[in-house]
């Protein structure tokens, strides 16, 4: 809607701009999407982690791993999930088809890719909420308060 206005009517952004209520719902959904884009870059950070720790890179995961390789990052996976759980309680999930024994490559292709485009998304979302929305704000009002 902003963009028609500012091609047909570009007044309407800047009355927009002006008002109290506009100004609230806006910050509002900065930092709605601020809180997603937060947790997805935590779910990124926390699955190159994961591919780190069994010594795998990220230019790997995308080519495709071997059979063994597939098994332990699964393992790993369901160990990250379930903190604590022993080899034995593993084993028995495997067999009863509560956990992955093996993830595809196409489906670890897929995990690593959309973990990609979260990590853009997050990184476009802090930079546009840092130049105008609430980032911004908030740094304004921490600094003021000093």
């Amino acid at each position: 809607m902003r963009t028609r206005n500012e091609i047909t009517s570009p007044y309407m952004n800047d009355e927009l701009d002006n008002e109290e209520w506009y100004q609230n719902a806006t910050l509002a959904l900065d930092v709605i999407s601020l809180g997603g884009a937060s947790a997805s870059g935590l779910m990124t950070v926390r699955g190159i982690k994961l591919l780190r720790s069994q010594g795998i890179t990220t230019r790997r995961a995308l080519e495709g791993l071997s059979r063994q390789e597939r098994r332990r990052l699964s393992r790993e996976i369901a160990r990250s999930n379930a903190s604590g759980i022993s080899n034995q309680t593993l084993k028995v999930m495997e067999r009863a088809g509560k956990i992955e024994r093996r993830f595809s490559n196409a489906a670890i292709k897929k995990t690593t890719m959309r973990q990609i485009k979260d990590s853009i998304g997050a990184t476009l979302s802090f930079t546009g909420s840092a130049t105008s929305g609430a980032l911004g704000t908030l740094a304004v009002a921490v600094v003021s308060e000093e």
